[in-house]
């Protein structure tokens, strides 16, 4: 199903919880997160900004002023209990600093089913996708087939430069931390285009064929 655009269907509209995508880097990135309602008149939106960063944006506006396009949205698949179960997962997530570390590769779990954080060794993080997969991981409501993700070479060429966006930071991780980030360049990358098409098929664990055509739509919306 086609993501919608939060100027004709306003975020008010999210039936407890859905997912944004937006475009926030040239040439070729995407941010994906959640939006969930905190009650019937405000929506939130929450995601892995960058290390140390979970953030939550209370009342997000249809472009956020770090974002490139939209955040266009849709609910999640799922039954109505389980995405109630989810926007309940994250409002317990809030803590007192939100501070998750950013890692292209990350060993899991990493939240405890009443959202608490599990500290991830040196080197090991999540992106803005792999928090989304977390999520669905924390409550069993396993996302994507990863036993069959494919490795591409053009995700190595983009985990060297984001890590090198990291040691340019103000907020830099320790020099211990991108040393083993470096070491883990190579490893699957789960796109944010391809998980947040994961989050538009009912039956899970998603396959990377099952999210190749949304994706692909996604990434034209958001160009």
């Amino acid at each position: 199903m086609p993501l919608l655009d939060p100027e004709e269907h306003p975020f008010l509209e999210v039936d407890h919880v859905g997912i944004a995508v937006c475009k926030t880097g040239e040439p070729d990135q995407r941010h994906v997160g959640f939006i969930y309602a905190t009650d019937d008149a405000s929506r939130t939106y929450c995601d892995l900004a960058w290390h140390l960063m979970l953030r939550f944006l209370d009342d997000p506006t249809p472009r956020p002023h770090w974002a490139l396009s939209k955040l266009y949205w849709h609910e999640l698949a799922m039954e109505e209990k389980n995405r109630k179960i989810v926007a309940a997962f994250l409002i317990s997530l809030r803590t007192e600093d939100n501070h998750i570390p950013y890692g292209i590769d990350v060993v899991g779990p990493c939240f405890s089913s009443d959202g608490t954080y599990i500290p991830q060794p040196d080197g090991r993080g999540m992106t803005c996708a792999t928090f989304v997969m977390q999520v669905y991981k924390s409550l069993e409501f396993g996302l994507i087939d990863e036993s069959i993700w494919p490795v591409r070479d053009d995700d190595k060429a983009w985990q060297a430069a984001i890590i090198q966006h990291l040691k340019a930071a103000s907020n830099p991780p320790s020099e211990r931390h991108i040393e083993l980030m470096e070491s883990d360049i190579g490893c699957l990358r789960f796109r944010p285009e391809e998980v947040a098409a994961a989050t538009q098929h009912p039956d899970r664990p998603v396959t990377f064929e099952q999210c190749l055509e949304m994706a692909e739509q996604i990434k034209n919306l958001c160009a």
